[in-house]
């Protein structure tokens, strides 16, 4: 599943290759028509399974995008997502770059080439490339097998696979459980998909509310946020905040029942449970909505987004011990379910800056309806009038 997924690029809003073939995999594993409903649009992938008389609604999230670059008809490329950092600023740090593999805006190969990298911005240097044309690293010495996985893509893949691997194990014995897998499109920019998913169209046909159990998947760097003492030997993270963000902060509630289940879940496994940096999905959600049930399971992943610490491009790296704990605990959640709140919680325990907390939902909310367009699309840069006036349009809402 990995590899075959790993082959494919997942570009920021360039991913309808990596759904379909999500959902060819969803069928090839027993998740189908059968047992359960998946829908498909422009904001990503859901999957709803309905056991008995459902009591509970739980939704686990993971993401189909990874970065990139769009290139734009002159050769010159754009960063999508944090690509050494954050947009052209992040080039700077990467003192090695690879050869790039192209793929046209539809995904079919291109071929590959060298690259060049000066004063912040990115060239291509053989290929004649048309306009929405991606690139994405080169990366050899991939490997697929025990003890660590290294790959491109394994932010997220990782943790799609991960849902849909223990979600097949224990599909027949849920009971009276609404189980939504959920699969965004963009998150690596400004977790788009996510929130255009609360403040407009809700996840698989309803609207999100308080009672929702979301849990986000998420392959990530696992470093620490304060005084958190975490580390990439020390198992899954039970994350509790995105830098300064606690989760479920907007819902003013002293309950988090997602967090509860993750360490009732997690006894007696190895894992970690804190603050850490890095953002998630869960962000949005923590921002847009007054669901205080919110928590990631961060799977530790190094060489974040393809580059080390000295600037060179390379495999992201996650052990495989860790992905298999993540699939007992995601397990034992799914039988167990919610049992009462422990005393361990700690998203409840603190407030994070509100007033700065509303500057980042106003900045996602105009992110998402400036690139609404570029969602529906499927690309990145407009390729005819209509395509134009859509985008000029939504900047100025």
């Amino acid at each position: 599943m990995l590899e075959d997924l790993d082959k494919i690029p997942n570009v920021p809003f360039f991913t309808s290759k990596v759904s379909e073939a999500l959902i060819r995999i969803c069928k090839d594993i027993g998740i189908n028509e059968e047992n359960a409903s998946i829908n498909e649009d422009f904001l990503g992938v859901s999957v709803t399974i309905k056991a008995g008389k459902p009591n509970k609604r739980i939704i686990l999230c993971s993401h189909l995008d990874h970065p990139g670059f769009v290139f734009n008809g002159n050769g010159i490329g754009r960063p999508l997502g944090s690509v050494g950092g954050i947009g052209n600023l992040g080039l700077s740090k990467i003192n090695k770059p690879s050869d790039m593999d192209f793929y046209s805006k539809e995904g079919k190969y291109v071929g590959r080439s060298d690259v060049r990298i000066e004063n912040g911005r990115i060239f291509c240097e053989n290929l004649n490339l048309k306009k929405n044309t991606v690139g994405i690293w080169h990366i050899e010495n991939t490997s697929f097998s025990s003890p660590t996985i290294k790959m491109r893509s394994a932010d997220n893949h990782v943790s799609t696979a991960t849902i849909l691997y223990t979600v097949s194990e224990i599909i027949n014995s849920l009971k009276d459980t609404e189980l939504i897998l959920l699969f965004t499109s963009v998150e690596e920019v400004f977790q788009m998909s996510m929130t255009g998913m609360c403040i407009e169209t809700g996840i698989a046909g309803r609207k999100i509310n308080k009672d929702d159990l979301f849990v986000v998947l998420e392959t990530m760097e696992i470093e620490p946020y304060n005084s958190s003492v975490i580390s990439y030997s020390g198992g899954p993270l039970i994350k509790v905040n995105d830098a300064e963000v606690p989760y479920g902060v907007a819902s003013g509630q002293k309950v988090n029942k997602s967090e509860s289940m993750l360490l009732e879940a997690a006894v007696n496994l190895k894992h970690q449970h804190g603050f850490s940096s890095g953002h998630t999905d869960a962000l949005a959600l923590s921002l847009m909505t007054d669901c205080p049930n919110i928590v990631t399971l961060a799977i530790p992943c190094q060489n974040k987004h393809n580059v080390t610490s000295t600037g060179e491009i390379t495999t992201e790296d996650v052990k495989t011990q860790d992905i298999d704990l993540s699939i007992t605990i995601l397990k034992k959640l799914l039988k167990c379910g919610y049992t009462g709140e422990t005393n361990e919680i700690l998203s409840t325990k603190t407030t994070g800056n509100l007033k700065g907390l509303q500057g980042r939902k106003i900045e996602r909310i105009l992110k998402y309806k400036q690139n609404k367009p570029r969602l529906l699309m499927g690309f990145y840069y407009p390729e005819n009038i209509l395509h134009w006036l859509l985008l000029a349009k939504a900047r100025f809402i």
